[in-house]
């Protein structure tokens, strides 16, 4: 228990809650619990992450006081300069040109009527503006069985991919 950070887990779940994000699938074979909830983690909004070998969850996206998704304007939480960034350990990468090419997904999802089979759905979402230089599958079939969730992990799959252009790491004291 002290390998997991019960608070953040709580504050997700709020996030997942107020905002009717939800996991509807079955795990059907042993799995490394890291890949899992790394994998599973993102296509739900979240990010899992273990600091200081602590393993926690926390929403992808900036959250208000109710756990509903903020648009209010972010504030900087730390602030990096030489100061303390260990020398050498600064790293920038630059997203692939592929990474960078204008995409639409098509999101697939369960639709289960009452007392009915389930049955596969399907929605494009791309920018607007001229049409995407190519459509990728985003499946959510395994867990996702609401729409309003599924178009909403696309937007924001779509939104991560174009407004990313790099990356970095670094060590701090």
């Amino acid at each position: 228990t002290e390998l997991i950070d019960r608070d953040s887990f709580k504050n997700t779940g709020q996030f997942l809650l107020e905002n009717k994000i939800h996991c509807n699938g079955v795990v059907e074979a042993q799995q490394n619990i890291r890949s899992l909830a790394t994998n599973q983690a993102a296509k739900n909004l979240c990010i899992f992450a273990i600091k200081n070998g602590v393993f926690g969850l926390q929403p992808a996206l900036p959250v208000d006081s109710s756990g509903g998704i903020s648009t209010d304007p972010i504030q900087p939480a730390q602030i990096f300069s030489k100061g303390n960034i260990l020398d050498g350990s600064f790293k920038l990468q630059y997203q692939s040109a592929e990474d960078l090419r204008k995409v639409g997904y098509s999101v697939r999802w369960r639709f289960t009527p009452s007392y009915e089979l389930p049955e596969e759905r399907t929605a494009v979402v791309f920018f607007n503006g001229p049409e995407p230089d190519v459509i990728e599958d985003l499946d959510l079939t395994q867990f996702c069985d609401n729409e309003a969730q599924a178009l909403m992990v696309a937007r924001f799959t779509l939104a991560s991919r174009r407004f990313t252009y790099h990356s970095i790491a670094v060590q701090t004291t």
